[in-house]
């Protein structure tokens, strides 16, 4: 059984290597198992398999941009170290701005960013987000053939 003792070397590990991988601008410097729910993790591993190995230097400049932004808009606790902020942040928001970035990124270049899993195919965004009708109906004919 973990004492909060165990708890909270593991968290101070865990702060320490968030902010390592960040200052290395490793990618993702949170690896999906950092999370704390199990549906975290699959969701966190599903945005990673749509991310394209060109990509990372872009992505990463988008990161950063947020975080930044993240840091103007949530003022810190003068105790907390800047370690502890980016995992705060990290926790919270890496994510879904991975997940930003892939939307922004496939409507910009508009191509049906996907991968196919068990022999089926698996769309970023599903067809019925797509406003206009004959776009939707045909990406959801692609998606019923694939």
């Amino acid at each position: 059984m973990a004492t909060s003792l165990d708890e909270a070397a593991e968290i101070v590990s865990l702060v320490d290597l968030v902010a390592q991988r960040a200052s290395q601008r490793q990618f993702p410097y949170v690896k999906p198992i950092a999370l704390k729910s199990s549906e975290a993790v699959e969701e966190a591993e599903l945005i990673l398999q749509f991310v394209r190995r060109t990509e990372v230097v872009q992505l990463q400049s988008f990161l950063d941009q947020k975080y930044v932004t993240y840091l103007q808009s949530c003022p810190a606790e003068a105790s907390m170290s800047e370690a502890a902020r980016r995992l705060t942040y990290a926790m919270e928001f890496y994510y879904n701005h991975v997940y930003e970035f892939l939307c922004g990124e496939t409507l910009r270049v508009r191509s049906f960013r996907h991968h196919f899993e068990t022999g089926r195919f698996v769309p970023l965004v599903s067809p019925q987000c797509f406003r206009h009708k004959r776009r939707r109906a045909q990406q959801q004919r692609v998606w019923a053939t694939s």
